[in-house]
């Protein structure tokens, strides 16, 4: 979804980058991985790409793959 179009400033960078290290940070040590990162790191930039900037929402989305029939907070 994240189209060549697409511009961010230097702070919503800095702001993605610490909603991803938070998603990841909530996984098990063993699930975080180099792949893991990638795919969360897309998940979040493409639900940034509609507009979403609501930093549990951009997380949710980042985790969504992980959180498949998990009972658990994040």
């Amino acid at each position: 979804m994240l189209g060549s179009d697409t511009v961010y400033s230097s702070e919503e960078l800095i702001f993605f980058r610490r909603v991803l290290d938070e998603a990841v940070n909530t996984l098990p040590g063993f699930m975080r991985t180099s792949v893991s990162t990638c795919k969360i790191a897309k998940r979040i930039m493409d639900c940034a790409a509609t507009g979403e900037r609501d930093r549990v929402e951009l997380r949710i989305a980042g985790l969504a793959d992980f959180l498949e029939g998990c009972d658990c907070a994040i």
